[in-house]
């Protein structure tokens, strides 16, 4: 993965765990972060780098 594809990964995980934290997994802006974090993984794999990051983060937190 490159860099600039691994501190994009890192930031949606993050934006991800502190909407998810504040608000609830259901709640409005921690599903637009979900989104955000979709969108980067689909960028990933466009671009063939690795998405293990994202899938994990995502699956740990919204059971997905």
């Amino acid at each position: 993965m490159s860099r600039h594809a691994a501190e994009m990964v890192a930031a949606a995980i993050r934006n991800v765990e502190e909407a998810v934290a504040e608000f609830g997994s259901r709640h409005p802006k921690a599903v637009a972060a979900l989104n955000d974090l979709r969108v980067v993984e689909n960028a990933a794999l466009a671009t063939g780098t690795t998405d293990a990051e994202v899938v994990d983060a995502r699956r740990r937190l919204f059971g997905d």
